[in-house]
């Protein structure tokens, strides 16, 4: 008894943390499981220009769209409709203000009534009465206009008795999940796979590419065969060229041989193509790679958890998820020679630009102790496939169309049937995305689901992978590029919190390694960040690194960091900004560093101001104060100042205001006037 009475008082405690956590108003969204059935997240939108329909999906309720990109997938640039559809989930019944910034025109549906519109070329002014909104789902339609030229811009926000105007939130927004809303899903999936699997590559489009304007990876490489004999053992190499499916169930690489590994032509024709691949490589030199010290494995073991490979990777020795996504290591140490699994892991891109494995930064040493630790690890190679010489087979590689997708040369093209010829069949009934190939052709595998994805994609129109929105790239880069994997976004956990470990760092000792190593959230990056900052960050930019008590790393993809800064700022409705020192007197300035200050706020007990350590860190660490002006937008900044928790859920950020109760225990200054103080501060922190 005494045993059940004590479960039922911790669960009570971790539900009581989980609701101090949260945002407390009452127009907090409602958790996803307490949604309809019928209900999915976003908002669904659908655009009409002189050059057709589009209907998408939004995370947002937010738009933005320059003048020289497609406002959705397979639009061409110009002016433009949208209707944007879904539903409001809130918790409580309460009483909200509506308003918009942009340009353009604007109506806003709430349950069929109209809650505000506004035209012209600047949409700050609008707003609506207060609107009265019961508890559950609230039939959501916005009618959007955009200007004739120019850039497109629309943002909506609410406002409560008891939190600032902020943008709707996004764990608030859900749209039917019907046959419409399959379709979208469908051609979406579709889309991505047509860009990822790099059909362009043998089907010769007769629609322009523009990489910027293209959906994500449309186009893209696959690595380099150059100095491939230096990086890949042969006997890999001939055995993914039989079955690289078997080798890697995730792999995007078609299985090309006509036979399997018990097929004694086929094995001939793998060991052929290796032969070809490494003819030029050097011989194995035993005494250039030295067994790993003890040490170093020890250290590979340690950044490979600090580093969360496990977050995208199936470590040696872990056994695979039922429908697990992450890339299998198991075999990594018999793919690569021995120091090139370390000039790898130090840069991916050097042979395959586009990858999406990421750089990271590594001291001296770390890359080699990574290859120790799996090597160390790894499972006994695989016996060879034939104990007889490689055989060269000169245009073995050709032959099966190899350099369509690797190191492609005009002379070497053996293209497929172009995109045009196939367009008016079905691809889920014949060809190499249906279930079974043709002999000769890429086999590759494909579920149901995804041929049926490829092939709702034609119906819709291949060319709205030619041009897409800048929204649509960094929806599929954050999707491709695993974005979730290390942080949350939109109130999905991320894995590395769901697999891997806790916040905490096991069996810590000093007061830096208790400090909690939970990641930024991802969920309002492109509201609060600049893109200039955001691209630093993605290109890997050491100065970018402003959480140095983080033993995880954020790593760079250099290839994608235009592409996801600018459409990670269009998702949330912003266009590219860049910080602006604030003009003001010296008293706004004189107060907004006495308020961050010791004998003020004390943000200077958490926070470090520039080489000034602070003076009272508890268990979160906290960022640089003289790094905020050139990251974060002024909008963002002043909303997090009134309820930090209602942007990050578990902030320890303190609450000095609210709007019931907008003055300060600083009432010294200004009679306590909270937006005002907090505008001073800000103000200051721009000075720096």
């Amino acid at each position: 008894m005494m045993l059940r009475v004590l479960c039922v008082l911790l669960l009570y405690g971790h539900l009581h943390a989980q609701s101090l956590s949260a945002a407390d108003s009452s127009a907090t969204p409602a958790a996803r499981t307490a949604t309809a059935q019928d209900t999915a997240p976003e908002l669904i939108a659908t655009y009409s220009a002189s050059s057709g329909r589009s209907t998408t999906l939004l995370r947002c309720a937010a738009l933005h769209v320059p003048a020289e990109h497609s406002p959705a997938p397979g639009l061409a640039t110009g002016p433009f409709t949208v209707l944007i559809e879904g539903f409001l989930n809130l918790e409580l019944r309460t009483k909200l203000t509506f308003s918009a910034s942009g340009n353009g025109k604007v109506r806003v549906h709430l349950r069929d009534q109209l809650v505000f519109e506004g035209e012209g070329n600047d949409l700050s002014s609008v707003h609506s009465e207060p609107f009265r909104i019961r508890k559950g789902l609230n039939a959501l339609r916005v009618e959007y206009t955009s200007p004739q030229q120019g850039d497109a811009t629309l943002r909506l926000y609410w406002q409560g008795d008891d939190f600032v105007r902020e943008p709707l939130p996004t764990e608030a927004l859900f749209h039917s999940a019907d046959a419409r809303s399959n379709v979208v899903h469908q051609t979406e999936l579709g889309r991505r796979l047509f860009s990822t699997q790099r059909c362009t590559s043998c089907h010769l489009a007769d629609h322009p590419l523009h990489t910027g304007h293209a959906s994500f990876s449309l186009g893209a490489a696959a690595p380099s065969f150059a100095r491939i004999g230096e990086r890949l053992n042969p006997e890999w190499i001939a055995r993914w060229m039989l079955d690289p499916q078997a080798m890697r169930p995730t792999t995007r690489m078609p299985r090309m041989l006509p036979g399997g590994l018990a097929d004694a032509e086929s094995r001939a024709l793998a060991r052929s193509v290796a032969a070809d691949l490494v003819q030029d490589a050097p011989q194995f030199d035993a005494s250039a790679h030295p067994p790993a010290s003890a040490a170093s494995v020890q250290l590979g073991a340690t950044l490979v958890t600090d580093l969360g490979c496990a977050t995208c990777h199936v470590l040696p020795g872990s056994r695979a998820e039922a429908d697990d996504t992450r890339t299998s290591l198991t075999r990594v140490a018999e793919k690569f020679r021995p120091g090139a699994l370390a000039r790898f892991i130090a840069d991916p891109a050097a042979d395959f630009p586009t990858t999406r494995m990421p750089r990271f930064t590594f001291a001296a040493g770390e890359a080699e102790a990574i290859e120790a630790w799996l090597r160390s690890v790894a499972p006994a190679p695989l016996p060879p496939l034939s104990t007889e010489p490689l055989p060269r087979a000169y245009g073995v590689i050709v032959k099966f169309r190899c350099t369509q997708c690797h190191d492609p040369r005009e002379d070497t093209a053996r293209p497929a049937a172009p995109l045009a010829d196939i367009n008016a069949k079905d691809w889920s009934a014949a060809g190499c995305a249906s279930e079974k190939a043709a002999p000769g052709m890429a086999q590759f595998t494909f579920t149901a689901e995804e041929r049926n994805a490829l092939e709702q994609f034609r119906q819709s129109g291949v060319h709205s992978a030619f041009q897409t929105s800048a929204s649509e790239q960094s929806r599929a880069a954050v999707t491709e590029l695993q974005c979730n994997a290390c942080h949350v976004r939109d109130g999905r956990v991320d894995t590395w919190t769901q697999r891997i470990s806790p916040v905490e760092v096991p069996n810590a000792t000093t007061e830096a390694e208790k400090l909690s190593q939970t990641r930024p959230e991802l969920t309002w990056v492109g509201e609060k960040l600049h893109q200039g900052w955001m691209q630093r960050v993605f290109e890997g930019d050491a100065a970018t690194r402003i959480r140095p008590w983080l033993r995880a790393r954020m790593p760079a993809f250099p290839a994608h960091a235009t592409l996801l800064a600018r459409g990670l700022g269009a998702e949330h409705g912003f266009p590219e900004t860049k910080p602006e020192c604030i003009k003001t007197d010296d008293e706004t300035l004189t107060n907004g560093r006495f308020l961050a200050s010791r004998e003020g706020f004390g943000c200077t007990a958490c926070h470090w101001l520039g080489s000034a350590a602070p003076y009272a860190t508890f268990e979160f660490g906290a960022t640089d104060l003289a790094l905020a002006w050139p990251r974060l937008r002024s909008e963002w900044v002043l909303r997090w100042m009134w309820k930090p928790q209602r942007v990050v859920r578990g902030s320890r950020m303190p609450i000095y205001a609210s709007p019931a109760e907008p003055q300060t225990a600083q009432d010294s200054i200004w009679d306590g006037d909270a937006q005002r103080q907090f505008a001073a501060m800000w103000a200051w922190m721009s000075s720096l």
